[in-house]
Parts: C-alpha cells; structure tokens; sequence
C-alpha cells in the first residue's frame, strides 16, 4: 500500500495485491460530493453524489477492455499517430518526466519501508 500525499494536502492510496484468486482492476475516487468506481475487470462504472441529503446512486456499463482497461491501445495509437502524422503529443515530456520521478519514488519507499519526501527533487528540477 502507498499513500501519496499532494502539495494542497489531498491523499491517494495505491493497493496493490498479486496472490488474490481473482483477477482485479478497480479505480475509486472520494470526493467531497460523492464517489466513483470504475470496475475495468468487469467492465462498469459506479458513483454516488450527495447532493444535500438525498443520496443519488448510479451505474453504467462501459465494456471490456483489455491491456490496463483499454489504456494501453490508446496510448500504442497516439504514438503511432506521433510517428506517422507528426501529431503533438497529449502528454508533455514535463508531465512523463513528474510521473517516471513519482513511480521511483515508490519503489524506493516500498522497498526501504520509509518515507519518501520529493519537495526536494521537484525544487532541484523547479516544479
């Protein structure tokens, strides 16, 4: 398990589990007026909004898709419309650059069992 905790104080945890008998993907995002749960194993989206006291319960099929629900063949598209067309990229080198950073980090904090604190790197890199 990993919390990441942002500048402007919110958290994210990250659960990871690979002995489950059961293949999982699931997505869940807390908000102050509701939740929203994407099932990518299972193909479906749920949310409930809280507006006032009433509770407002929903849920959408959004199909099957395979390859981290349907985000690798997304991302094997744009970049083969990069190469042929000389399309921009959706993504800047910057945002890859945060994200490559964030995902070492963890594994630096996971297998040493501590904490790790990235103000400095972002400041040495001026982010």
């Amino acid at each position: 398990m990993i919390i990441l905790q942002y500048r402007n104080g919110v958290k994210v945890t990250f659960n990871k589990l690979n002995c489950a008998a059961w293949s999982q993907r699931r997505m869940r995002l807390n908000g102050l007026r509701g939740t929203i749960e994407l099932d990518l194993h299972e193909g479906r989206m749920r949310y409930q909004s809280i507006v006032g006291n009433d509770m407002m319960r929903h849920e959408k099929e959004i199909g099957l898709a395979r390859g981290h629900g349907g985000g690798d063949e997304v991302m094997m598209q744009e970049f083969c419309e990069i190469i042929a067309h000389g399309s921009k990229p959706k993504i800047s080198a910057e945002e890859g650059f945060v994200s490559a950073v964030v995902c070492l980090c963890i594994e630096e904090a996971r297998t040493g069992q501590k904490i790790v604190d990235l103000e400095p790197i972002w400041k040495k890199f001026e982010i």
